[in-house]
């Protein structure tokens, strides 16, 4: 049987919004079974975003507050915290800290 060890999360012309979303679903892509060992990340985004992620799961633990998309101008970060934000929302409370 062949062991899969990696996938590629991306695609030609895809838009900003589904760049960050593939960014996460790299950072999901072995769905939790084994944790990955080896972060090849040349641009530091999926390092940003596990660091946002920890720090806004600490900020919602001490009072509830949920990272507002709305706080920004800047169009990347504004998907960094609607991704994070999504993943409060469905109880994940400790995966980016986890991953620190």
């Amino acid at each position: 049987m062949e062991k899969k060890t990696g996938n590629v999360f991306a695609w030609k012309e895809e838009s900003l919004e589904e760049y960050w979303d593939c960014t996460e679903l790299a950072l999901r892509w072995n769905d939790g079974k084994d944790s990955f060992d080896m972060l090849v990340d040349d641009g530091g985004d999926a390092t940003l975003l596990i660091h946002e992620g920890a720090k806004w799961e600490k900020t919602y633990k001490e009072n509830g507050r949920l990272p507002d998309a709305n706080s920004t101008t800047n169009k990347e970060f504004k998907c960094v915290l609607n991704i994070i934000k999504r993943g409060l929302e469905r109880g994940e409370h400790d995966r980016w800290t986890r991953q620190i």
